[in-house]
C-alpha cells in the first residue's frame, strides 16, 4: 500500500482590482478565507458567465466530480482600488502580494506603470518569464522590496514550473509570513 502524503496549506483566493492587475491573497483560516471571499462577491460585477465564450467555471470534488458551477463571469475586475484591496487583505490579517508584477498585461506595472510607493505589500511576485536581477535592473526603485516567483499556473502542467523556497523552522502562518518579508533581493 502507497503512503499518502500529507501537506499543510494557506487559504487563498487571487483577486483582480479595476485596473486588471491580479493579487493572490493568503490567509490563516477558514473564516477570514470566507469572509475575503464574500468581500470578493460583492464587489465582483454582476456579469453572467457564457459558456460559449469562456468556458466553464466550475468547482470540482477530490474525484473531480463537479459540485457547483459559477454563474458570474469570474474574469471581470472587482470594482475595488489596489489599495482598497490591500487594506481588506491587511483587516483580516492576510498575506497581500501583487502579481506576475512583470508581464505585459494584468499587473501594476501594466496597468499603472510603478508600484504605488505607498501600497503595503508583504512581497511582489515574479512570473516565470524573467529572473529577479533581470527585473531589477530594469526596476531599480525595487530593490529594497521582499519577492517571490511563482508559475501562475493556469494548466496543471504548469503547476511548479518555478517557485519560491521559504526557510521555516516551525510551519505557521506567522512564520511563513516573515519568511516572506524576509526574503533576501
Amino acid at each position: 500500500m502507497g503512503k499518502r502524503k500529507v501537506y499543510s496549506s494557506l487559504q487563498v483566493l487571487k483577486s483582480a482590482v479595476k485596473r486588471r492587475s491580479a493579487c493572490p491573497d493568503f490567509f490563516e483560516t477558514d473564516e477570514q478565507l470566507t469572509i475575503f471571499q464574500h468581500y470578493l462577491d460583492v464587489h465582483l460585477p454582476d456579469i453572467p458567465n457564457d459558456p460559449e465564450k469562456f468556458g466553464f467555471q466550475v468547482v470540482v470534488d477530490p474525484e473531480e466530480q463537479i459540485i457547483y458551477e459559477e454563474p458570474k463571469l469570474l474574469i471581470s475586475a472587482l470594482n475595488q482600488s489596489l489599495e482598497e484591496i490591500a487594506h481588506k487583505v491587511r483587516q483580516l490579517d492576510g498575506i497581500f502580494i501583487p502579481a506576475h508584477i512583470d508581464k505585459p498585461c494584468f499587473s501594476i506595472l501594466s496597468q499603472l506603470g510603478f508600484v504605488p510607493p505607498d501600497l503595503r505589500y508583504d512581497a511582489l511576485e515574479l512570473s516565470s518569464h524573467t529572473s529577479l536581477s533581470k527585473f531589477l535592473s530594469g526596476h531599480p526603485e525595487l530593490k529594497s522590496a521582499s519577492f517571490i516567483q511563482s508559475s501562475d499556473a493556469h494548466y496543471p502542467g504548469d503547476i511548479g514550473k518555478i517557485y519560491t523556497q521559504l526557510k521555516i523552522e516551525d510551519f505557521s502562518f506567522k512564520n511563513i509570513r516573515q519568511s516572506i518579508r524576509n526574503l533576501i533581493t
